[in-house]
């Protein structure tokens, strides 16, 4: 790993927060492993928070799982139609952190001190399975490989945080999840055998015959929306990563553009996601 000199550490109730300069940029480390590099980070949030709002049909309402260090924040209010978002971040010492350090403010263009924004500090797969309001768009940016989480996330929880993601999602809106390419699909293969009867069988010959977390995720994420676009990009500091954008509508149509300028999506539908 690259030598780093750290700028601020602190171990908070949930884990040990790390910011570092490292390979010419800042760093947030979380528990040791890294979650985003300033160098970076622009390709990485462009595709994961700035696409979605392109893509779905209104952007009023919008919901951010995680997040706390205020960067897909920023994208996400790049565009004047968006009139709330919802932060949901367990950890309230990292949205401390990213709130009041100097450079990381600039980097986020103080996202986490809009007046649009509503910081709920607390778990975000409880707030979601728990949350009566709908919204248009719903960035999943949790981050559970790396925290200790308030209780034991077991099989049945996920499952009724994936369909209660569904069921709060309003027509044509989008729901983005974030999948490591070397996360550990336990958990994966655990909820696959769950439901594995009441799936088709081509869907469970499909299931067994992927190798790897992105390519078992896809399986199952087609059993709960009819549209599934994915994009995969090998980040030099943070490694390989698999946007899934998830709808009940095509996705194949720019909606809207934000404010300023795009320096890695382009101005039409991405060729990653018309494959």
């Amino acid at each position: 790993m690259a030598k780093k000199s750290i700028v601020f550490e602190k171990q908070s109730k949930y884990q040990k927060i790390q910011l570092a300069r490292q390979r010419g940029g800042l760093t947030l480390f979380l528990n040791g492993s890294p979650q985003v590099h300033s160098t970076e980070e622009r390709l990485y949030h462009e595709t994961f928070a700035t696409l979605p709002l392109m893509l779905a049909k209104n952007v009023r309402s919008v919901l951010i799982l995680g997040g706390g260090d205020g960067l897909a924040l920023r994208e996400v209010l790049r565009f004047p139609d968006v009139k709330q978002v919802t932060l949901v971040e367990l950890d309230a010492e990292v949205v401390k952190l990213c709130s009041n350090n100097s450079e990381w403010r600039k980097l986020t263009g103080d996202s986490l001190r809009d007046p649009r924004v509503k910081v709920v500090i607390g778990d975000g797969i409880e707030y979601m399975v728990n949350t009566r309001q709908k919204f248009d768009v719903i960035l999943h940016d949790l981050e559970d490989e790396f925290t200790t989480q308030p209780e034991p996330l077991s099989v049945e929880l996920y499952q009724r945080f994936y369909f209660a993601i569904k069921n709060k999602l309003k027509p044509g809106g989008v729901w983005v999840m974030l999948v490591f390419g070397q996360e550990n699909d336990l958990m994966l293969r655990e909820m696959y055998a769950s439901y594995r009867e009441n799936l088709p069988k081509k869907v469970q010959t499909e299931f067994m015959r992927k190798r790897g977390v992105i390519a078992r995720t896809a399986v199952l994420l087609r059993t709960i929306f009819p549209t599934v676009r994915q994009w995969t990009i090998d980040f030099p500091v943070l490694g390989k990563h698999c946007n899934f954008y998830m709808s009940d509508a095509p996705l194949n149509k720019i909606q809207r553009r934000p404010a300023g300028v795009l320096e890695h999506i382009g101005t039409g539908l991405p060729k990653e996601l018309t494959r």
